[in-house]
């Protein structure tokens, strides 16, 4: 009688498995997909608002808001988008517990914070600093982008994406589509080869992810997406010449 048992046990076990790599090369493809259309969307935007960094942002904001209204509308029905604390590694649980801890979540946007002060302040008491004008309006880095971007990319694509391929691969995904998006990659710019990954958006999208998916809350990842961005405002008032050193992370 186990026999029969042990079989069915076995075609389960391989239908798991189809049916898992199904939804990884369907997440694979969207990932591809997906930043191809918001660059067209980014740029399509640009022809009447005449600022591709604002444009961007604005598409996002709309994406943003449809998401909220999605989750308001459909709440009643069990629709939840909500990350719960999951374990990034299963061997590590003592980190999982930790970075569910406010202090330890919020930890790394504040450590970065005091390196962008302290490195910007020593070079510019010790070398000949440069200073750069940056207008007002570019402070909307700081308190908006960093919002929308989390709610369009960590929450909507990121939850979709782990929800259908897992944790691993979702994450892996949700990474590189936004890695990819900063790369404005249209179809002209694939066609010309003029594409690839920047590694300031890949490491500020992993760490983010890492800090969702661990704690469960979107705040510390916003936290650290916004200093990141204050990082341009900062080092172009104390001293700009950071952002020539660092000019690989930046766009």
């Amino acid at each position: 009688m186990k026999q029969p048992a042990d079989k069915k046990n076995r075609l389960l076990s391989q239908d798991s498995i189809y049916s898992t790599s199904r939804a990884i090369v369907f997440i694979m493809f969207l990932a591809i997909i997906i930043p191809v259309l918001l660059a067209e969307l980014y740029t399509f935007t640009a022809y009447y608002i005449k600022n591709p960094w604002f444009s961007a942002a604005v598409i996002n904001s709309v994406l943003s808001l449809l998401f909220v209204i999605y989750l308001l509308v459909f709440s009643s029905k069990a629709v939840d988008y909500r990350q719960k604390p999951l374990r990034i590694f299963q061997c590590q649980s003592a980190f999982n517990q930790l970075i569910r801890k406010p202090y330890i979540a919020y930890s790394p946007a504040i450590l970065v914070l005091v390196f962008i002060l302290i490195g910007s302040f020593l070079t510019a008491q010790w070398g000949d600093a440069k200073r750069l004008d940056f207008g007002l309006r570019n402070y909307a880095w700081v308190f908006w982008v960093p919002i929308i971007e989390e709610i369009v990319f960590r929450c909507c694509i990121g939850n979709f994406f782990r929800k259908n391929a897992g944790i691993f691969w979702g994450s892996y995904f949700s990474v590189l589509v936004f890695a990819l998006a900063h790369s404005m990659p249209t179809v002209s710019n694939i066609l010309s080869l003029k594409i690839g990954v920047p590694l300031g958006p890949l490491f500020l999208a992993l760490f983010c992810e890492i800090i969702y998916v661990g704690s469960g809350k979107l705040g510390p990842a916003i936290t650290l997406h916004a200093v990141c961005n204050a990082s341009v405002i900062i080092y172009s008032i104390i001293d700009a010449r950071w952002l020539e050193w660092l000019g690989f992370l930046y766009l």
